[in-house]
């Protein structure tokens, strides 16, 4: 059976990982905002944010793993077609940036990105196989 969301594919320990990704990278933007750009404060908050973000990332892998095989195979054309359609609107508005559209901190707005792709991309392949 085909799962009807993608992002309950690891369970608790994910939906765990989801909340602790979640404060670290909020909590460390407020207080990082409130700290000199480039203090050391600053770099150690900015690390552990990505760190927080690795251990998500690997977290999402790890539960795929679990899962059999066709929803495996549903959930990484679907990180596919997200991975692609990223590099897609990021490389087509680096040539807008270019042509005088304002810049955009691709660095924050990468992995929601993704995460949006990837939702609408597991949907449509979904459909393929009901």
């Amino acid at each position: 059976m085909v799962r009807k969301n993608p992002f309950i594919v690891g369970g608790p320990r994910l939906l765990a990982l989801v909340a602790v990704f979640i404060l670290v990278v909020g909590g460390g933007a407020m207080l990082g905002a409130t700290l000199e750009r480039g203090s050391p404060a600053r770099i150690v908050i900015a690390l552990v944010q990505g760190l927080s973000v690795m251990a998500y990332t690997v977290g999402i892998f790890v539960s795929i793993r679990q899962l059999d095989e066709l929803e495996q195979h549903i959930q990484y054309e679907a990180i596919a077609l997200a991975f692609a359609g990223s590099v897609i609107v990021v490389t087509v508005y680096g040539y807008l940036e270019q042509a005088g559209l304002p810049a955009v901190a691709w660095g924050i707005w990468v992995y929601p990105l993704m995460f949006v792709l990837w939702a609408v991309a597991y949907g449509a392949v979904v459909r393929r196989y009901r």
